[in-house]
């Protein structure tokens, strides 16, 4: 949709037609190789939307990222929060992390200095209110008025809990959100040395190192054999079997040995139906293949499992997601993937995956996956150094033959015919 800051892409018709931060950044995150004009654009409006000041009703703080933004009578019903509401705990630290990755991507030294300050109100809200002193991760506390009661991806009131089905008390701490957090602190350590600020470099390096290892540490499960989906406000681990841990592999903090033991437990039966691995395995009490968040599956969700896999090197579990992932883009209405659709079994009556009754049929962040689960495959990646080379890994996915990209920008030109086997 047009805006005055350049394209932006509204989350979803017909229910989200409007901007959400969280969908349009991980947008930006999933298009970044091939259309990095539409994350410079997303980035833009959301520093310009970005809270200026506190509004509990709204759950702005100073330099939170918006969650959504209503127009017509929703928005401007003073009874009604979503007018503009930041109730989100992970758009502000992606906001972070994907003005790196843009930066990286594309040397645009412009764009990045008109978001510094930006950023600085960004990073300052997480470490001043997002982040828990006691535990050090960032969390977040469900509204008492008629806000979200859960503010991860995940935002359906009964998506965290334990294993025996109880509800997560506040302050929760997602596991995924400790992955985009990480993802953050190196985006704006590197950023801090870019705009010659060495002590916040230094310092927020630090921070990332220390979060990783603070994290696989307290995260990490035997009993399910990947990371927990969070941790609440007693300290205790949400241990249940969710599509949350792949995140963690998209973002690198996990460490080696416990992402590879993840990535293959996400392949397991009760997790990986055959077309996607589920928001929840079949084993948990509040398995649904019908629920909105607890047993659907979302394509974005697999694309970004898929990149984990890519970052990881983990060729096998990349073939058997990405053959599922673009098996099931043939049997949808124009190829286009949907907001999600249900956690059904493949061959369970169905010739296709079975559609989730209220999804949305145009879904950004779902068409989007497409180019991420295409990143993924290739094992693309943008040097960095003046040389500004593309490289990729071949042979990662035979069954798909060859691949073809053209057209690709970098900082100095266009590169056609890049054909990878």
């Amino acid at each position: 949709t047009p805006t005055r800051h350049g394209p932006f892409p509204y989350a979803g018709i017909p229910w989200f037609s409007t901007p959400f931060g969280r969908d349009a950044l991980v947008t930006g995150f999933s298009t970044l190789w091939a259309f990095p004009s539409l994350t410079r654009s997303v980035l833009h409006f959301l520093a310009a939307t970005q809270a200026k000041k506190d509004n509990s009703f709204r759950d702005a703080e100073k330099g939170k990222i918006l969650h959504e933004f209503r127009y017509g009578e929703a928005g401007s019903d003073p009874m009604v929060p979503f007018g503009r509401y930041y109730g989100s705990v992970d758009a502000t630290p992606l906001f972070v992390a994907l003005s790196w990755e843009y930066f990286q991507r594309t040397g645009d030294r412009e764009t990045i200095y008109r978001l510094r300050k930006p950023l600085c109100r960004a990073m300052e809200w997480i470490e001043k209110k997002g982040i828990d002193p006691s535990s050090g991760f960032l969390v977040y506390s469900g509204d008492s008025g008629k806000g979200l009661v859960q503010k991860g991806w995940k935002d359906s009131v009964d998506s965290v809990f334990h294993a025996n089905g109880e509800m997560a008390t506040d302050p929760i701490a997602l596991s995924e959100v400790q992955g985009y957090l990480y993802m953050a602190y190196l985006g704006y350590s590197k950023l801090s040395a870019l705009f010659g600020d060495l002590p916040s470099a230094s310092l927020f390096e630090k921070k990332a190192r220390t979060l990783r290892e603070h994290f696989n540490r307290s995260f990490w499960s035997d009993k399910i054999r990947m990371f927990a989906l969070a941790i609440d406000g007693s300290g205790n681990r949400c241990e249940v079997r969710s599509s949350n841990a792949g995140h963690l592999l998209f973002s690198g903090i996990a460490e080696e040995n416990y992402a590879r033991v993840t990535a293959k437990e996400l392949l397991k039966p009760d997790m990986f139906s055959g077309w996607g691995v589920r928001t929840l395995g079949t084993g948990e009490v509040r398995y649904n293949p019908v629920s909105y968040h607890n047993g659907s599956i979302w394509p974005h969700d697999n694309a970004m499992i898929l990149s984990g896999f890519s970052r990881y090197d983990m060729a096998e579990e990349l073939s058997v997601l990405a053959g599922a992932y673009f098996n099931t883009l043939s049997f949808l209405p124009s190829e286009r993937p949907p907001e999600l659709y249900c956690g059904f079994e493949k061959g369970a009556g169905t010739e296709g995956p079975f559609s989730y009754p209220t999804s949305c049929r145009i879904q950004a962040w779902s068409v989007a996956s497409f180019f991420l689960a295409i990143q993924a495959v290739a094992g693309m990646n943008f040097d960095t150094s003046p040389k500004y080379e593309i490289h990729h890994f071949s042979g990662r996915i035979p069954s798909l033959g060859s691949l073809r990209i053209e057209n690709i920008f970098t900082r100095k030109k266009i590169i056609n015919n890049n054909e990878i086997e």
